[in-house]
């Protein structure tokens, strides 16, 4: 790419909404309780759940010619640091975050987090 360009996402959405349900049931994203000593966590979806009360007011999109990444090194280092119990894999924090970049180096896992049922 010759020319990068950054794009303010959320400048550009009216609203948050599916046309059609996802073909499997999936969470948009998931609450960890205590970033620092993860000991919780529950998956939400947006607009379906009225416990919760969540809200994007930040998204940027940017064309590069890199993988994806993220500050989790920085923000909360300690969810790489956690195992995640759960009842379905496929629908926890767990298959997000490779394995071994949430168990190397130091070959252990220091958290244990349960999924709030």
């Amino acid at each position: 790419m010759r020319e990068h360009r950054r794009v303010d996402v959320t400048s550009l959405c009216d609203s948050l909404h599916r046309r059609n349900p996802p073909p499997y049931e999936k969470y948009d994203g998931f609450i960890v309780e205590d970033a620092d000593k993860p000991a919780r966590w529950r998956g939400f979806k947006f607009y379906t759940d009225p416990e919760d009360h969540i809200r994007i007011v930040s998204a940027f999109a940017e064309a590069t010619d890199s993988s994806p990444t993220d500050d989790l090194d920085r923000v909360a280092p300690a969810l790489l640091k956690t195992t995640f119990n759960h009842d379905n894999w496929s629908l926890s924090p767990e298959p997000i975050i490779p394995f071994s970049r949430r168990y190397y180096p130091d070959k252990q896992f220091t958290y244990i987090a349960d999924q709030i049922r």
